[in-house]
C-alpha cells in the first residue's frame, strides 16, 4: 500500500515567476513579494492557497511559483 503524501503547510515564501513580464496581468503578485503559504489544494495537485501581507487570500496558483524562505530570510 502506497503511503499518502503529507503536504508541508504553513510557511513563508516569496513569489517568483520566470515569465512574469509576459503574464503580469494574470498575477496579483510581483516577483519577490512575500506570502504565507497555507498548503497544497487536495483536489488540485500542484496548486496552493496563499495569503499576502494584507491578509487577502488567493487560491489556485502553482506551487512552483513560490520559493520557501529559509530562516535567515525571515
Amino acid at each position: 500500500m502506497k503511503k499518502p503524501k503529507i503536504p508541508i503547510v504553513g510557511f513563508l515564501a516569496k513569489f517568483h515567476h520566470p515569465y512574469l513580464d509576459d503574464h503580469a496581468t494574470l498575477f496579483p503578485f510581483s516577483n519577490g513579494d512575500i506570502v504565507f503559504v497555507f498548503g497544497e489544494i487536495d483536489k488540485m495537485p500542484g496548486h496552493c492557497v496563499v495569503a499576502d501581507k494584507q491578509g487577502k487570500v488567493y487560491f489556485g496558483y502553482h506551487t512552483s511559483d513560490f520559493i520557501r524562505l529559509i530562516e535567515d530570510e525571515i
